[in-house]
């Protein structure tokens, strides 16, 4: 019987590995800033990707029907039958209008608040779970969110009256009434993160036949749970399915939640993710490449003794894992930290539509997220290196030579991040805050009725003439002036059975506008001999058009957001009432709309216009010289004509339309530098003035814009491009210089030898150190003239559109920037490695060839 002893070196294994790291303070220092960069980046990355992509979630699910994602067909109580018996339909739920629109309670105006009756399916489906109280069982009891119950105060308190002013459906008119109720009960609010903009008030059916008994039939709400959309199109399909199951059940139309955005999302943030890992494999490849050519000649020596490549590899993975232990945890906190402080910015900045659903990633996930990146660059980026060192044989490692570095991606690298600062720094120092506000202001406050905006789903409530005169006489107003916008009734259209309400006026089809309108129509037809698609006289035979009023300083103002195409603006002229100034239409940007045209009105000619007074039941003829024809230039619908095809005088407005003083469509006026007492007031003060009027009058269908809102919002957006962006340039910068150095070193300790050989005989100090600039500066200039053509590109695209601004200024200050840092490198980087390649003498580093 014989007794085996084992020897072990696992001991000396890990013994060899320690000291080996302590040997390399140098890289360990850069391979740890490589792989903590790499970390910030991801990690500020994914705390933006998945801030966006939650943000984006709750804004899409701020909807009412969560349960089923808002997936619904219009219909009655016969069509809610036969949707519950189709097979792709899990279950059905029907909630009824009460009100012919949102609630007009004052408390409510920064609120659309609707009155809805829904059945039991609805309230479990859609989770609108009881928290206080029963559900209503009467016409005269109502169910609050717990959300409601804290905007009114009522603490959730069961039994509390309280009044509603309901909308209700009388002789084909709308009109508001003021109906008691009794608080029966408070449910958990399921869309709660939209509770800042949109509310449900549920009460029994029973209120529609006592108070609303006129009310449209047929097109309630039936919110369906489809089981046949397909997973993989992320919610792309429920367009489809939608319609198919309305056309089954013969419904009154559909309606969806818009579809799901995060392969949008995630898409992109994946691919720079890409280029980050990529950014950093090369950094960390060549500082690990470089230690490994210096080193290989040791590594042979342990060959030499007994080490073997498995040995070998354990040893310099365990040098790796701690440099990614230090790097990971340094830079995934900073991403993080970084990522949670700045993603809300930057989502409110290019995402402001959805800013108010922000909710920031969790820092956990975002950091395990961003570890798991990290470490899968620093794995990938050495496996090359460390192949090399664990398959070379002893006598191979004796003889090994390096090769020279091919500068191709330090260059692109290197160009990178020239190309993002000059992108960031014209962007962000060229941006002017001025600018901005100057192409969406002409004066200083602009009050403008929503429903020459837009079309509402509720009547038209005219500008008060107290509101005007309260606002005439604050003492800092000053230059205050009407635009007047024709409003002829009916002036709504049922759609769905909703009454949705749009600015109209109307002139007989007799007239040269008239007929330079329909010809325009049959010009962009496809078919202009489709009559369907042309215009189309209404009820009295007449045809719908835009018209305004407005003074002579007024049109200066307007033509601030309009182009001349034909004729000249002349104000003296326009004002003498018998000029009007023509729009063809607002969105065709085609300077030369008539082309196509069998009938054009021209600069100059003659027309007859005869308009329809709806308040006097009236026709109004009028002869005016058409003084121009204007193009619409304005992105930012900042105007305060409404668009309209038809401008004249306002006294002539006022001539032809008998109830004018309801007619006002904007108001627009400047805040004096200067109160008629000798008093000061901040643009900020004038503001709160200005907004304690507005709500006082308690028209909620005014909307507010003035220099002083969009000035601070654009500040703020300078801000976070400026932040963000020298962020982003400093961390890809490094990156970028990182790898030029890296190269270049590789590539000059490559040729060490050579150039101990040309030292001795009579290359000066200076010589080497020009030689080595003329390397850098190969690569840097390279890299500079593509920052320069790319970035000035990229710069004059992205200034040029509506959010940025260029400035050739800012742009040619970048240049010059990035060039001057990219010959101080140069210079720095040659005097440094002249000097650490001659610690040597020439005697040592031309031994290295035996």
């Amino acid at each position: 019987m014989s007794i085996m002893f084992r020897n072990s070196n696992e001991s000396l294994e890990k013994e060899l590995a320690a000291e080996d790291y302590k040997a390399h303070p140098v890289r360990n220092r850069l391979a740890v800033l490589a792989v903590a960069l790499s970390a910030i980046l991801l990690g500020l990355t994914l705390s933006v990707g998945i801030g966006f992509v939650q943000t984006s979630a709750r804004s899409l699910g701020a909807s009412p029907g969560p349960g089923c994602e808002s997936a619904s067909i219009y219909g009655d109580q016969e069509i809610l039958e036969k949707v519950r018996k189709q097979p792709q339909v899990d279950w059905a739920a029907y909630v009824r209008r009460c009100s012919s629109t949102r609630l007009h309670n004052r408390e409510f105006h920064l609120l659309d608040v609707y009155l809805l009756a829904a059945d039991e399916t609805h309230y479990d489906k859609n989770m609108v779970d009881l928290i206080a109280g029963t559900y209503p069982q009467t016409a005269n009891e109502i169910l609050l969110s717990d959300t409601m119950s804290d905007r009114l105060g009522l603490n959730q308190q069961v039994g509390a009256p309280y009044t509603l002013k309901v909308v209700v459906q009388k002789d084909n008119e709308q009109a508001d009434q003021e109906i008691p109720m009794t608080v029966c009960g408070y449910y958990r609010n399921p869309i709660r993160n939209c509770a800042d903009i949109y509310e449900e008030i549920y009460t029994d059916e029973a209120f529609i036949s006592t108070y609303n008994p006129a009310l449209p039939a047929g097109y309630d709400t039936i919110y369906v749970k489809l089981n046949n959309l397909n997973p993989l199109k992320f919610g792309h399909d429920k367009d489809e399915k939608l319609s198919e199951l309305n056309a089954v059940v013969e419904g009154n139309g559909r309606s969806f939640k818009t579809s799901d955005m995060t392969a949008a999302v995630i898409i992109p943030m994946f691919m720079i993710i890409v280029c980050i890992m990529l950014c950093g494999y090369f950094f960390i490849y060549n500082i690990f490449d470089i230690s490994i050519v210096n080193d290989i000649r040791f590594y042979g020596e342990l060959k030499t003794i007994g080490m073997s490549s498995r040995q070998l590899r354990r040893m310099l993975f365990w040098q790796m894992n701690k440099i990614a232990c230090y790097g990971i945890v340094i830079g995934g906190l900073t991403g993080c930290i970084l990522g949670q402080t700045a993603s809300g910015k930057i989502v409110a900045s290019f995402a402001e539509n959805i800013a108010m659903y922000y909710e920031p990633a969790g820092i956990v996930t975002t950091f395990l997220s961003g570890a798991a990146f990290a470490y899968l660059t620093l794995l990938v980026s050495t496996l090359k290196p460390f192949r090399i060192a664990c398959t070379i044989s002893p006598v191979e490692a004796a003889r090994y030579r390096p090769k020279r570095k091919k500068g191709a991606f330090s260059v692109m690298s290197f160009a990178l991040s020239g190309i993002l600062f000059v992108v960031i720094y014209t962007l962000g120092m060229g941006f002017s805050v001025e600018t901005q506000v100057n192409r969406r202001h002409n004066t200083d406050f602009q009050i403008r009725h929503k429903g020459i905006i837009w079309a509402q789903n509720e009547p038209f409530t005219p500008f008060g003439t107290e509101l005007v005169e309260q606002l005439r006489d604050l003492a800092f107003v000053k230059d205050l002036r009407l635009y007047y916008i024709a409003r002829t009734k009916p002036d709504f259209q049922v759609v769905d059975g909703n009454y949705w309400y749009h600015t109209s006026a109307e002139i007989t089809p007799e007239g040269e506008i008239a007929k330079d309108q329909i010809a325009y129509v049959k010009s962009t037809l496809p078919d202009p001999s489709d009559a369907k698609q042309a215009l189309t006289l209404n009820e009295r035979g007449n045809l719908p058009i835009n018209v305004c009023g407005m003074d002579a300083q007024g049109l200066l103002d307007e033509m601030h957001w309009y182009t001349v195409l034909e004729g000249s603006i002349d104000t003296d002229k326009f004002v003498q009432g018998n000029y009007l100034i023509y729009l063809r239409t607002a969105f065709d940007h085609n300077r030369h709309q008539d082309e196509n045209m069998a009938y054009a009105v021209h600069a100059g000619d003659e027309v007859n216009v005869t308009f329809y007074d709806d308040a006097a039941d009236r026709y109004v003829d009028k002869k005016f010289t058409v003084m121009a024809i204007v193009l619409n230039v304005d992105p930012y619908g900042s105007g305060n004509s409404n668009h309209s095809n038809i401008w004249v005088d306002q006294d002539t407005f006022q001539d032809i339309y008998s109830d004018y003083k309801n007619l006002v469509g904007a108001i627009t006026f400047n805040g004096a530098d200067a109160m008629k007492d000798g008093r000061v007031l901040s643009q900020q003060e004038q503001q709160a003035m200005v907004e304690q009027v507005m709500e006082q009058d308690g028209n909620f269908q005014l909307r507010l814009d003035s220099v002083w809102q969009d000035r601070v919002y654009f500040i703020e957006r300078k801000r976070t491009i400026t932040v963000f962006g020298a962020f982003l340039v400093a961390i890809v910068g490094l990156i970028g210089i990182a790898n030029i150095i890296n190269t270049v070193t590789t590539d000059v300790i490559a040729r060490k030898v050579e150039y101990a050989a040309m030292q001795s005989i009579g290359m000066t100090m200076q010589q080497m150190e020009q030689d080595i600039f003329r390397k850098y500066a190969r690569y840097i200039f390279t890299a500079l003239m593509l920052a320069t053509v790319i970035g000035a590109g990229i710069s004059y695209m992205v200034g040029s559109g509506v959010m940025f601004n260029f400035s050739p200024g800012a742009l040619i200050t970048a240049i010059l920037i990035f060039l001057l840092f990219s010959v101080l490198l140069c210079v720095v980087m040659a005097r440094v490695l002249t000097k650490v390649m001659n610690r040597q003498s020439i005697v040592e580093r031309l031994r290295e060839i035996v």
